[in-house]
């Protein structure tokens, strides 16, 4: 077998020790960012005609970090959030790097520039000072259980509680 490829060796070590020893990261937070390099590793195989045996850090610059983002969008139609947090999965890695081999920190340093993408912000929907009113006046304070939901509807309303 061939010796690994300084990205399998980085990678492994960013992944084994680095998350789990160093930073302590939850196991979902692991997951998602190792989601995101399998998807980094599919782009390079299926555009790039790099197979993962032979992906090495040299292939990976701003332009191919930057064509991944953009397959992610167009190809697999994600949308601006999605491509955000793939887009902190490689700056972490990078910024791992960065400490690991300083000789490539302009590089590590070019993908840590490339910015995030604003996200949309949901549209929230909200009940009218009439809707409020009525619905506040709906329980029959005279019965114990309409009462007890009265008090719960008005402690939901004054806390600003959200579904």
């Amino acid at each position: 077998m061939k010796n690994p490829t300084d990205f399998a060796y980085y990678l492994s070590k960013y992944f084994n020790v680095f998350l789990k020893d160093c930073r302590n990261l939850s196991g979902n937070t692991i997951s998602a960012y190792g989601h995101t390099f399998r998807l980094l590793i599919r782009f390079f195989e299926e555009n790039r005609s790099i197979q993962v045996s032979r992906l090495s850090l040299k292939h990976i610059d701003k332009q191919a970090v930057c064509d991944f983002l953009d397959w992610l969008q167009k190809g697999r139609s994600c949308s601006n959030s999605t491509r955000n947090s793939r887009l902190a999965a490689i700056h972490s890695f990078y910024r791992y790097l960065q400490s690991e081999i300083p000789e490539s920190i302009h590089t590590s340093q070019t993908i840590m520039a490339i910015p995030y993408r604003k996200a949309d912000s949901p549209v929230l929907n909200y009940l009218s000072k009439e809707q409020v009113r009525r619905l506040l006046l709906e329980p029959d304070l005279q019965n114990a259980k309409e009462r007890r939901d009265g008090v719960l509807l008005c402690v939901l309303y004054d806390t600003g509680a959200r579904v």
